[in-house]
């Protein structure tokens, strides 16, 4: 090789280097089981406005927690809730700037953060919620925010046509 002959290696003289003393303190460390799951419900909303995310739990919260949304898209931001212990259901209301931009993210995911047994924890929840941006007008939403099924749309479609009967 080119080096061949010429002393000691770069890595040799590092081993050889005077490296200071590191220590840290002990620390015990408790793995705990994830203790919370659940999921988001699909949500629709449209720039400029603002959409209730909701999260549903699986089993009711046992301690006090706040709750945010993490997986926005662009210049969409989520407000952060308290959630008490006995919790099963929690609505995040979601702000999206005029500018939010239009499409479908499936990256949402609901985080709870608080203490458990004088622990702090944070709990991701309802990985891969979905949040649709539609254009302004197009979204099909109840007053909430929530993402209307076909028969709702279709429902909602047919009281517009036909006039009230007496």
């Amino acid at each position: 090789g080119m080096n061949a002959g010429q002393g000691r290696s770069r890595r040799s003289r590092l081993q050889n280097a005077e490296l200071p003393a590191v220590a840290s303190a002990r620390a015990e460390i408790k793995v705990v089981t994830a203790g919370m799951s659940g999921r988001i419900d699909q949500a629709v909303a449209e720039p400029g406005k603002t959409v209730h995310v909701t999260c549903t739990l699986d089993k009711p919260t046992t301690a006090s927690f706040t709750a945010t949304l993490d997986g926005l898209p662009a210049r969409a931001r989520a407000e952060t809730v308290n959630v008490g212990p006995g919790t099963v259901r929690i609505d995040i209301p979601v702000h999206l700037d005029p500018d939010t931009p239009r499409g479908v993210v499936d990256t949402l995911v609901c985080e709870l953060s608080g203490e458990v047994a004088g622990h702090k924890v944070l709990y991701r929840v309802g990985r891969g919620g979905i949040l649709r941006v539609e254009a302004p007008g197009s979204a099909r939403t109840s007053a909430d925010g929530r993402a209307l099924s076909p028969s709702d749309i279709l429902r909602l479609q047919q009281s517009k046509t036909e006039p009230n009967k007496p």
